[in-house]
């Protein structure tokens, strides 16, 4: 994958693009998508990022982004980018985003730069409330840096919140990551396709 500047979101999720054939002929070049479905969500992610699933006792499942939607080093370090998505109880949309952000802070193997995190108001295309929530953090385990996005949804239906999680390890720790890859464009389109059922 080419990891020129701006162009991974474009791979990211990216539909459909248009090429010239030598014919000059226009033609479309379609990705092949998988559609994850449990009982409470479904969404669409490309069929090439490589699909774990969960075992009950976790997320339910992981996608493997690094080298194929990412390149597989960033700064002669590693990078690497995942999707997972994991169900947990709450009451409603707000508890869950309170217990969300209590988590990051409990976790004895991040050491964050910042005191907050940056959360922000979201709806789904069904216009449900959901928010979404940015953290940056280093892993001393790992001695990767991190940012971390979060779709926080809460589905009165099956009375159970979701957290959709990107996340992106590093070694660099300026962050320019953030600069030279449009991560956030890839964001949209990803919890963009998140839905509730």
């Amino acid at each position: 994958m080419n990891p020129l500047r701006r162009l991974i979101p474009i791979a990211f999720l990216l539909l459909a693009c248009s090429v010239s054939s030598a014919s000059a002929q226009d033609s479309v070049v379609v990705m092949q998508f998988r559609a994850i479905e449990a009982e409470g969500y479904r969404l669409s992610v490309p069929d090439n990022w490589r699909y774990i699933q969960g075992r009950g006792d976790g997320p339910d499942f992981h996608l493997e982004l690094s080298g194929i939607a990412f390149p597989a080093t960033f700064k002669d370090g590693p990078l690497i980018a995942t999707v997972f998505l994991m169900p947990f109880d709450a009451t409603d949309l707000d508890d869950a985003v309170i217990g969300t952000l209590d988590g990051y802070r409990k976790n004895a193997d991040r050491v964050f730069e910042t005191e907050k995190d940056e959360a922000y108001e979201y709806r789904l295309k069904d216009g449900s409330r959901a928010s979404i929530l940015k953290t940056r953090f280093f892993r001393k385990s790992k001695e990767l840096h991190q940012i971390r996005y979060d779709l926080i949804v809460y589905s009165e239906t099956a009375k159970k919140a979701y957290d959709l999680t990107f996340s992106i390890q590093f070694a660099d720790p300026t962050y320019s990551i953030e600069n030279e890859i449009d991560i956030e464009a890839g964001i949209k389109k990803l919890f963009g396709s998140f839905e509730l059922k």
